[in-house]
């Protein structure tokens, strides 16, 4: 007989997941680098931003572990976070009340139901913030004359304020982006990603604040690329804002793919609000 795996496919406003739940029994071919980025290929595999594996934790309902479609390994990630915890809501035999703990590249983070989880209005707690300090050298990445504000929220970020041009209509998935608009994205997203400042490479934002409360952004995944959205993007994207004054209380933080919210209080973990859903399960070889 033919060894597969099971899986199951899920997703956060289009930040797609593949997820793989090994708690009781590991099953399958072994998730090797080339396996993972043959499953990530959405024209030969199935397709994903990054691929989700769920284990036993003697600390938590579950340990995460995530990868990105290079086959990398990501520390944190957001909605991610939130797919893994409607998964053992629905799928993995936890009570839907409780409170659920994941432990994470990141530490032990708690997941909470906002409403009925046939909404998919999951809170995730994201941990403390940090603000690595920039070195003022000519090695940290400009865009247009821009400096970043670095942010590491379990997983390393760029925050640039400044979006691209010709953004045409923001909300409307990546798919309604100009091509000029994905070019500009790509060429600035790439560069900084890969810079020498940045040796383990680098999650990257483009940003407008439209109000104290609304941030629209555009993000380039490391190790994936252009996506729908990033919940890691958002808290970093959010906790910048309000560090620097330039936002206050809530923020929602709307991606191509939609809208999170993020609520931060300095010292503190910051928590992401959003919606995830199940799409489909299968099994691949």
């Amino acid at each position: 007989m033919v060894s597969s795996t099971p899986f199951f496919k899920l997703n956060g406003l289009g930040n797609d997941f593949v997820l793989i739940d090994h708690r009781r029994k590991a099953l399958g071919p072994a998730l090797t680098k080339s396996r993972i980025r043959h499953l990530g290929d959405r024209k030969r595999g199935v397709g994903f931003d990054q691929l989700l594996v769920l284990e036993k934790s003697p600390r938590a309902q579950a340990r995460l572990h995530i990868y990105n479609t290079d086959g990398t390994r990501a520390e944190m990630c957001g909605n991610g976070l939130r797919a893994a915890a409607l998964h053992l809501w629905t799928e993995g035999g936890v009570d839907p009340r409780r409170e659920l703990l994941i432990h994470t590249d990141a530490g032990l983070l708690r997941c909470r139901p906002r409403g009925p989880l046939s909404k998919g209005m999951i809170e995730t707690e994201m941990g403390i913030p940090h603000f690595p300090s920039a070195p003022r050298t000519p090695w940290v990445p400009t865009v247009l004359g821009a400096r970043p504000v670095l942010v590491n929220v379990g997983n390393p970020h760029a925050v640039y304020w400044l979006t691209p041009p010709q953004v045409g209509v923001h909300g409307g998935g990546l798919a309604a982006l100009t091509a000029a608009t994905r070019a500009w994205l790509t060429r600035h997203g790439s560069a900084v990603e890969n810079h020498r400042a940045f040796p383990r490479r680098t999650n990257v934002e483009f940003d407008r604040v439209r109000s104290p409360n609304r941030i629209d952004a555009y993000v380039w995944e490391r190790g994936v690329g252009l996506t729908e959205a990033c919940g890691t993007g958002a808290v970093a994207v959010a906790c910048a804002a309000l560090r620097e004054g330039l936002c206050s209380g809530t923020v929602s933080v709307g991606f191509p793919g939609g809208t999170v919210s993020v609520r931060w209080q300095p010292g503190e973990s910051a928590f992401l609000t959003g919606k995830v859903e199940f799409s489909f399960s299968g099994r691949f070889y």
